[in-house]
């Protein structure tokens, strides 16, 4: 039998079971969903929900069929693996039908579905993240995840080798809940089983590991559980020839927090004991877009100096932007009060633009060409040297 106990979810830790998910419950039945996952989970310990997903005794055209006749907008996006999406004004909603897993193939796998609850919660990685909640609050526990959230203890629904099997991101999931949700060591057989399938870990697409290494970074604590992710191998098996910086990123995890300022990509920054073929390396081995990659490598190889004046400031940030600068300044460290102060600085100050332009030079007899261009950032330089009070026509006044 399950572990099933009625809790009262008139707070407003629940406040999300309102609204578009009660539309949802309702054109699906309320005896034929439940909640499940994350907004769970994160719902018993109070802590803000942000995903919500719905498992179903409902076939995928069932589903589909009743949130039609209920005008909510639905997308198949899933519908070999039982999940569709509803589509609310501003929120989205994953609903799938309870399934397990016939075949697994690393990431991939052919799924049967049924109507067995505790079969589909017995396909799940973690304990914590197998706890269903029905409309009217009864909460169904079928691996002890409840008592583990307590713990915090991250724990492998069954064998945890089988579980990494069937999908090697499982790996990398135990360390980032466990820097979220875990308290104490990580469990002892998750860590064993880890360290026997590291291989597995050769199969993950960069884009899967990048987003499971940003979600880990973000969290308020990461380092312990990179140094635990170094001493298992998984870090020399996914990043083998990179060295990092443990010590600099625990100081910027630390300033981050103070500054309310928190940024995955950024603390990767300040992980890779990194130039700029490094940078570069690690951005194309997880498969960064073209954008977080210039982030990632302006932020690591343009330091700022020791001290910032609100002029060099000014400077900064009509060559490199805001975000770049905020990179780059809280990365360079210091105290939190003073960051605090350049930053809410470089939040409101209003970029300037440059006030010539190719044709204000034509006008000025200037022939279009690689001349003009060394004109301009002639006087670009001249115009920034100034902190931008030099105005057009003194520019223009006094062309070389």
């Amino acid at each position: 039998m399950p572990n099933e106990q009625k809790i009262d979810i008139s707070g407003r830790a629940f406040d999300w079971m309102k609204g578009s998910a009660g539309e949802l419950v309702s054109a699906l039945g309320k005896d034929a969903c439940r909640f499940v996952g994350g907004a769970v989970r994160d719902s018993l310990i109070r802590k803000p929900v942000e995903d919500v997903d719905l498992a179903t005794t409902l076939t995928p055209e069932e589903v589909i069929k009743r949130l039609e006749a209920a005008k909510i907008k639905v997308v198949p996006t899933g519908l070999k693996f039982g999940t569709v999406t509803a589509v609310f004004p501003g929120r989205h909603f994953e609903v799938t039908t309870l399934r397990h897993d016939v075949e697994t193939f690393g990431r991939h796998a052919k799924v049967a579905f049924h109507d067995d609850w505790r079969e589909d919660a017995a396909r799940r990685d973690f304990t914590i993240n197998a706890l269903y909640l029905s409309p009217d609050g009864a909460l169904y526990d079928y691996f002890g995840g409840g008592d583990d959230l307590k713990r915090g203890q991250v724990r492998f629904i069954g064998d945890a080798a089988k579980r990494i099997e069937e999908d090697a991101l499982r790996i990398l999931r135990l360390f980032r809940f466990h820097a979220w949700y875990g308290q104490g060591p990580l469990d002892r057989d998750a860590l064993e089983a880890v360290g026997r399938k590291l291989d597995l870990l050769n199969i993950l697409s960069g884009e899967r590991v990048a987003a499971e290494t940003f979600k880990l970074l973000r969290a308020p604590d990461p380092v312990p559980l990179l140094k635990a992710m170094e001493k298992v191998g998984v870090l020399g098996q996914l990043f083998e020839g990179f060295t990092f910086d443990f010590g600099r990123l625990e100081r910027i995890v630390s300033l981050e927090n103070a500054l309310g300022d928190v940024s995955g990509l950024r603390r990767l920054g300040a992980f890779l004991a990194a130039g700029n073929f490094e940078a570069i390396s690690i951005a194309t081995a997880l498969k960064l877009s073209n954008r977080q990659g210039k982030r990632l490598l302006e932020a690591v190889t343009n330091p700022l100096p020791g001290k910032v004046s609100e002029k060099k400031a000014r400077a900064e940030l009509y060559l490199h932007r805001e975000e770049a600068f905020r990179d780059r300044l809280i990365l360079r460290g210091g105290a939190a009060e003073d960051i605090t102060a350049l930053l809410d600085y470089a939040g409101g100050y209003e970029i300037p633009k440059f006030p010539v332009q190719g044709a204000d030079l034509k006008k000025r007899g200037v022939k279009p060409g690689t001349g003009m261009g060394k004109i301009l950032d002639g006087l670009e330089a001249r115009w920034l040297k100034s902190d931008f009070l030099l105005s057009k026509e003194d520019l223009l006044d006094n062309l070389p």
